[in-house]
């Protein structure tokens, strides 16, 4: 009995979702292997580029060089697979770097259980809270890190006499912080905080 035919185009688009998904395992183990700071920014742009990459050279490769675009070319149905492909796994490759190196790269839980599995006897909160503030805070290392980043996004600028402001673009990002606080009754500890009094 012969395998229906909508069947056999579901496996087929299968295959190519699985050679882009593979293509992004490699570079993610490669290429991204020892991001720079900051690193959910570094690791998100160059996804980005990398799948763009793969898009321009399915796009602009003459098919007659390349045995494998020659077949890839032939229907509007295959284009439309290989570009839904490519964002699919590029999706899934950010998901990948949001929830994973870089949650553990600024987390605070990950810390909490590092100090944890350190310590096996055990540690009451006001020990943890140290921890914290020992290993995590580091003077101002996690600040420096945040700037940074929210420098390299354009939300921050730096002035000539060494403040940070807000850009056009940060005082946006930070009234959308404080709807969605207020719209789903979150802690206003990071969207409004505690200001420093002079």
């Amino acid at each position: 009995m012969r395998t229906p035919t909508y069947l056999s185009k579901f496996f087929k688009y299968l295959k190519i979702l699985g050679f882009f998904i593979l293509l992004n395992i490699i570079f993610i183990l490669i290429f991204l292997k020892n991001p720079i700071l900051p690193i959910f920014t570094f690791g998100i742009f160059r996804i980005l580029f990398f799948n763009t990459f793969l898009v321009l050279i399915y796009l602009l490769a003459p098919k007659n060089k390349i045995k494998v675009l020659n077949k890839f070319k032939k229907s509007p149905e295959i284009f439309i697979e290989i570009l839904s492909s490519i964002t699919i796994s590029m999706l899934l490759s950010i998901l990948f770097w949001g929830l994973v190196p870089s949650i553990i790269d600024r987390s605070l839980s990950v810390n909490i259980l590092g100090t944890l599995y350190h310590n096996k006897k055990g540690l009451t909160s006001k020990e943890l809270n140290w921890s914290l503030y020992k290993n995590y805070m580091k003077e101002d290392y996690q600040t420096f890190k945040r700037i940074d980043e929210q420098i390299y996004v354009g939300n921050i600028t730096k002035t000539k006499n060494d403040k940070y402001i807000l850009t056009n673009r940060g005082k946006i990002i930070s009234k959308i912080n404080l709807f969605l606080s207020k719209y789903f009754n979150l802690d206003k500890s990071s969207s409004s905080p505690e200001q420093l009094i002079d």
